[in-house]
């Protein structure tokens, strides 16, 4: 696995166990805003961890 996907799955392990940790409504808030672009981030980049383009995604 790449770095460049590698980072934002770990990172994304770590803001879910502090999600599962009693964080308070803002920290939660805070955590899920960053999941949410973790997430976005992911999906955008394909197993080799080059950017995907439009035709790639409609591919995959």
């Amino acid at each position: 696995m790449t770095t460049v996907v590698a980072n934002p799955r770990a990172r994304k392990r770590k803001l879910l166990d502090r999600l599962q940790e009693n964080a308070d409504s803002n920290e939660r808030d805070e955590i899920e805003r960053q999941l949410a672009q973790i997430s976005v981030a992911l999906d955008y980049l394909d197993p080799t961890g080059r950017m995907m383009n439009a035709a790639d995604r409609r591919r995959s």
